[in-house]
């Protein structure tokens, strides 16, 4: 390399970028923002869950007085549903911060990105995080070997 100024070209490597010296996957950071969002998800359905209980208990302690008995019939419907559906997604949520790392588990974890995108106010978390989701580096972290096919 007679030239200073001359192209220097790094020496060839056979070791995929996403592997650490030693050939075991780094953890990428999509990851952090994941356990992030997971949590923050599970935290709003346990929060569903207490408001419903509340509105529940509400509804049997003082209910309102302009309220038909069809419309307290509903109440005592939803209300519960509500509080089934809140405790479920909660522990769907919250399940997905202690699951190994498995291949399965990176598809438990993009449907739990996908039921965040039905909802337009999480646009700007999960569509960032379903990008960098979706890439080689996190998908071998998981230990799927092979490609997208």
């Amino acid at each position: 390399m007679s030239n200073p100024y001359e192209f220097y070209e790094a020496p060839k490597s056979n070791v995929h970028p996403a592997l650490d010296e030693f050939g075991q996957p780094r953890r990428p950071g999509v990851l952090t923002w994941f356990k992030v969002y997971a949590g923050f998800m599970g935290l709003i359905y346990m929060f569903v869950f207490l408001f419903m209980g509340l509105g529940l208990i509400g509804l049997q302690v003082a209910p309102p007085p302009n309220m038909d008995q069809d419309d307290r019939l509903l109440m005592w419907i939803m209300l519960p549903v509500m509080m089934i559906v809140g405790v479920a997604l909660a522990g769907v949520f919250l399940a997905a911060l202690f699951l190994p790392r498995k291949p399965w588990v990176w598809v438990y974890d993009v449907v739990l990105i996908g039921l965040g995108l039905s909802s337009c106010c999480l646009w700007p978390a999960t569509i960032p995080l379903v990008i960098f989701w979706i890439k080689d580096e996190t998908r071998l972290y998981f230990g799927m070997t092979k490609g997208r096919r």
